[in-house]
């Protein structure tokens, strides 16, 4: 009599946080271009010293624990959302994370015409969005110089204009996410029914 094998298939889910402290990038957002953070790591907040695009000097970048990289990277347009009514926002499409920002060589908001949006990869699984929520920054992100942080261990993903001054002052919500990680299916055996002797 030949033996059957039965395998289940086994796989978990679980919120992750940074796989590494935030790394603080300094960055030329002024000229016509991408600025962002380095491949493998999306936006945690955005570092500002006057109100124009040309001082937005530095990003913060992390990445969620178990993540290897970025993959599946998108140019995602924003000239109809963000390129800019007041009270309109524009965020990454699903399962992609914020990583930077595509502009033209002008330096107000409404400059720029893209958001850089990236899967995180591992060998061992994937990622995920989590809990997502609008981050207020209305008040937070007016004086200068001053950093404007998700919380701890989530991801921005894209904003919210609120003002018409057309500049970073209108960034009045950052939309963020925390970062879920799907680990791969393994078979997994089952006890071998019992046969008669």
């Amino acid at each position: 009599m030949s033996l059957l094998v039965l395998l289940q298939v086994a796989s978990t889910s679980v919120i992750v946080g940074y796989n590494e402290p935030r790394v603080n990038v300094v960055v030329g957002c002024g000229s016509a271009g991408t600025c962002g953070c380095p491949s493998g790591k999306s936006i945690v907040g955005l570092h500002k010293t006057c109100d124009t695009m040309n001082c937005l000097d530095q990003i913060s970048c992390a990445r969620p624990q178990g993540a290897t990289g970025t993959a599946n990277c998108v140019s995602f347009d924003v000239t109809g959302s963000i390129g800019w009514l007041q009270n309109v926002g524009a965020a990454c499409p699903s399962d992609k994370f914020l990583t930077g920002f595509t502009k033209k060589s002008c330096n107000d908001l409404s400059c720029i015409t893209a958001f850089e949006c990236c899967e995180f990869i591992s060998t061992a699984g994937t990622f995920t969005y989590g809990s997502s929520i609008s981050w207020d920054q209305v008040y937070s992100f007016d004086p200068n110089p001053v950093w404007g942080y998700a919380p701890t261990d989530n991801l921005i993903i894209g904003f919210r204009r609120g003002g018409t001054f057309d500049d970073l002052t209108d960034i009045d919500y950052y939309y963020i996410v925390s970062a879920i990680f799907i680990a791969s299916p393994t078979p997994v055996p089952t006890p071998l029914p019992k046969t008669p002797l």
